[in-house]
């Protein structure tokens, strides 16, 4: 059975085919895009094969024609199950109760930032201490 294929092909900015094609492979619609665009490779190219099912398009056709020759309102008959959504009550707004809380109250003191430690100078030329041993890959030179 023949199948109908919706097929756009673009190269950059530029629409080199959009087209329908009706046959038996996806395949099929393939070397019919290459034959129309005039090429023997895709590479390239963005180009898309959607197929559509004839089955599918023979049944809107005939929904549409049973429903009054599709006017401005369409035929459509209302669904006996449908549930109301309704939007659910706000809850409560989360508070933080932490050091990035906002304050509110004008008591709240800023944060004082921690002291460092003070470095230690070696007293005989008033020069820094030794550095500290440092961690690390200890086959690497320093």
């Amino acid at each position: 059975m023949n199948k109908l294929y919706y097929i756009v092909c673009d190269d950059k900015d530029t629409t080199l085919f959009e087209g329908r094609y009706q046959g038996r492979t996806r395949g099929g619609a393939l070397k019919f895009l290459k034959q129309v665009i005039g090429r023997k490779t895709l590479n390239g190219l963005v180009f898309t094969i959607t197929e559509i099912p004839v089955p599918l398009i023979r049944e809107i056709v005939a929904e549409m024609l049973a429903g009054g020759g599709g006017g401005a309102t369409p035929a459509v008959a209302p669904a006996t199950n449908v549930v109301p959504i309704t939007r659910p009550e706000p809850e409560a707004r989360p508070e933080r109760y932490d050091a990035f809380a906002d304050t509110a109250g004008a008591d709240a003191t800023p944060p004082t930032p921690e002291a460092k430690p003070a470095k230690s100078k070696s007293k005989a030329n008033n020069k820094p201490a030794a550095p500290e041993t440092k961690v690390g890959n200890p086959g690497q030179a320093h």
